[in-house]
């Protein structure tokens, strides 16, 4: 199972493993791994953050920046079917406009290999 969650959330006991899939960090946040490979590229944030670009946009050269990582996509696809609930982690409060909700697209959308 892949969830989504704000890393300002409490820890959940339905959490499982909490992984952070952001480009910076914060000592006091509260995960178990960090996959900085899995996060924006530090040029696509800013133009996100900027308002450079669409959201549409934004997704588009996310999922082109992933196609380099498949294999990160592809060892979590294989973690969550081996019944691991994984838990994508990043600051936004609402994933509707934030890459773990298309990062949780793209591990379900995985094949097996």
């Amino acid at each position: 199972m892949i969830k989504t969650k704000s890393i300002l959330e409490k820890r959940s006991d339905k959490d499982g493993t909490r992984i952070c899939v952001m480009r910076y960090t914060k000592p006091f946040h509260d995960y178990d791994e960090w996959i900085v490979d899995l996060a924006p590229s530090s040029k696509l944030l800013h133009k996100s953050l900027q308002g450079k670009i669409s959201w549409e946009e934004y997704r588009e050269m996310y999922i082109l920046e992933m196609e380099n990582r498949r294999h990160l996509i592809h060892e979590l696809k294989k973690r969550s079917d081996q019944g691991e609930v994984i838990t994508l982690l990043c600051w936004e409060r609402d994933d509707n406009h934030c890459h773990r909700k298309i990062l949780k697209e793209l591990i379900l959308g995985e094949k097996e290999r």
